[in-house]
C-alpha cells in the first residue's frame, strides 16, 4: 500500500548510476579517444552500498578502460600504434651494429659491404731488459695530428744515479700522455723484457703521426706496427647502385643519418627497416596481461550482477578463430585465460608478416575484437553490473524508513511536499 505512490525502484532515478562522473570521465578518454559510451557512476542510491561496491565501479570502469588502451595500441588503424612504428636490424651484428636516429617510414633494405675498418697508427719498441740501465738520454721528436713535440729523457736522476730502461720507458710515457699531441703511450712488460707502445688517440689516416730522432731509431720507436686508415665501405639502398664511402670512425651515417651503424668487421650486412617486431611482441604481451586481469576481475565479481556476467560470458568469446590465435602464438586454458608463445609470435612476424598484422591488428583481428570488448562493457548499464548489491542496499534501506522519509525531507536535491513525507508515515503505520 502506498499513499503517495513513491516508488521504491532505482532504475527511473533520473540521478542513476548509469551517468558517468567526472572522475571517471577523463580515465575513459584516455582510453582510445574514440568511445564515448555511459559507463558507472555513483547516485544517491549508492550511499546504502558499502565501500566495495563503489570502489568496483572504480575497478571495472578502469579495467574496462585499460583493455581498450591496449587493444587500441595493436590496431593496424592507429596512427599513433605500434604498427606505424618501424625498427631497424642487422643481418649480421658481428660486422655492424644498427641504430634507428629518426622514423623510417618505408620498409627499406640497405646492402652494407664492409671493406675495411678504420684504424689508428701504433708503433712497438724494440724489447728493453727492464732492470738494466740505461745506456744514453732519450731524445726524440713525435709529429703528431694535434703537432710536434719533442721528448727529453735524462739517464741519470738527479741525484746521478743511473736510471733502469724500465724506469725511462715510464718516464717517457708519461711526458707523451701529457704532451696532447693526439698519441698515447703505454708500457707492457714479460718475463723482464719491456716494450712501449705508441698509438694515435683516434682512428682515420689523418690522424697518423711520425717519430724522428737518433734514440727513437736505434730503439724501434719509428717502426709501424699497424697503419692508420680510414673505414671504407659501399651501400646499395633497394637493389640501386652501390656508392662507395670512406670515414675516419667506424662508427658511420647511413640514409643520411637517419641511422647510425658501428662497423666492427670487415664483411657484408643486409639492414633493414620495418615493422617493431619488438614492440609489436610487447604490446602483445602486454593486452594478453590486461586480458587475463579484466577476466579475473569478472570472475571475482561475477555475483555482483547481471551486468558483470554478461561481460564476463562476452569476453569468454574468442576475438578470432582458435586457428588464427594459434598462428599468432597464443591460446587458451579451460577457464578461458590466454597464453602467449613469444617465439611463436616471432616467427610468424618474420616468415608471413602481412597476414599477421591482419589476424592481429586489422578489421577484424585480435586486437579488434578485445577493443570491442571493453567498449561493450563499458556500455553496460551502471545498475546491472551491481543490481545484486543494491537489491541488498535497498532492502536495508526499507529496514529503517524514517531515516529514508528523513533523508527525503532534508536534502535539497530530493525535497519532497510535507502531503509525501505524511503519506510515507501513514504507509509505516498502516
Amino acid at each position: 500500500m502506498a499513499v503517495n505512490g513513491i516508488g521504491y525502484g532505482y532504475y527511473g532515478n533520473s540521478y542513476g548510476i548509469n551517468n558517468i562522473s567526472a572522475l571517471y570521465r577523463k580515465q575513459l578518454q584516455n582510453a582510445a579517444r574514440v568511445n564515448r559510451s555511459s559507463a558507472v557512476s555513483r547516485s544517491n542510491v549508492t550511499r546504502y552500498l558499502d565501500k566495495s561496491s563503489s570502489n568496483f565501479l572504480k575497478t571495472y570502469n578502469s579495467s574496462m578502460s585499460s583493455l581498450m588502451t591496449s587493444a587500441n595500441n595493436l590496431r593496424a588503424g592507429n596512427a599513433a600504434g605500434v604498427w606505424n612504428k618501424t625498427a631497424v636490424s642487422s643481418s649480421e651484428p658481428s660486422v655492424l651494429d644498427i641504430k634507428q636516429n629518426y622514423r623510417m617510414n618505408s620498409p627499406d633494405t640497405y646492402e652494407v659491404d664492409v671493406k675495411q675498418l678504420a684504424t689508428g697508427q701504433t708503433n712497438v719498441s724494440n724489447g728493453m731488459t727492464a732492470k738494466d740501465f740505461a745506456a744514453s738520454d732519450a731524445a726524440f721528436s713525435i709529429s703528431g695530428p694535434n703537432g710536434s713535440f719533442s721528448v727529453d729523457v735524462k739517464a741519470l736522476d738527479t741525484n746521478g744515479n743511473a736510471k733502469t730502461n724500465g724506469q725511462m720507458l715510464t718516464e717517457i710515457a708519461d711526458v707523451v700522455n701529457k704532451s696532447g699531441i693526439g698519441v698515447k703511450a703505454s708500457i707492457s712488460t714479460k718475463d723482464g723484457v719491456s716494450e712501449i707502445s705508441f698509438a694515435s688517440e683516434k682512428t682515420g689516416k689523418d690522424n697518423a703521426f711520425k717519430i724522428e730522432g737518433d734514440f727513437a731509431k736505434e730503439n724501434g720507436f719509428d717502426k709501424v706496427s699497424e697503419q692508420a686508415a680510414n673505414a671504407e665501405y659501399t651501400v646499395a639502398k633497394n637493389g640501386q647502385a652501390e656508392r662507395t664511402y670512406s670515414s675516419a670512425e667506424n662508427k658511420v651515417d647511413l640514409d643520411y643519418g637517419r641511422m647510425s651503424a658501428t662497423l666492427k668487421t670487415t664483411g657484408k650486412s643486409t639492414v633493414s627497416v620495418g615493422a617493431d617486431r619488438d614492440g609489436i611482441v610487447s604490446s602483445t604481451k602486454n593486452l594478453v596481461k590486461q586480458y587475463n586481469d579484466t577476466l579475473n576481475m569478472l570472475h571475482e565479481n561475477a555475483d555482483r550482477g547481471f551486468g558483470v556476467q554478461r561481460q564476463l560470458d562476452n569476453m569468454l568469446n574468442t576475438p578470432v578463430s582458435e586457428k588464427s590465435m594459434n598462428q599468432l602464438g597464443i591460446s587458451r586454458d579451460k577457464d578461458g585465460y590466454l597464453k602467449i608463445d613469444e617465439d611463436k609470435l616471432r616467427d610468424s612476424l618474420k616468415t608471413n608478416p602481412q597476414q599477421t598484422k591482419e589476424l592481429l591488428g586489422g578489421s577484424f583481428s585480435f586486437a579488434q575484437g578485445l577493443f570491442d570488448d571493453g567498449r561493450q562493457g563499458l556500455s553496460q548499464s551502471g545498475a546491472s553490473l551491481i543490481q545484486n548489491d543494491m537489491q541488498t542496499a535497498q532492502q536495508n534501506s526499507f529496514n529503517n524508513m524514517f531515516n529514508l522519509m528523513g533523508m527525503y525531507s532534508r536534502s535539497g536535491a530530493y525535497t519532497m511536499s510535507n502531503f509525501f513525507t505524511l503519506g510515507n508515515y501513514i504507509n509505516v503505520l498502516v
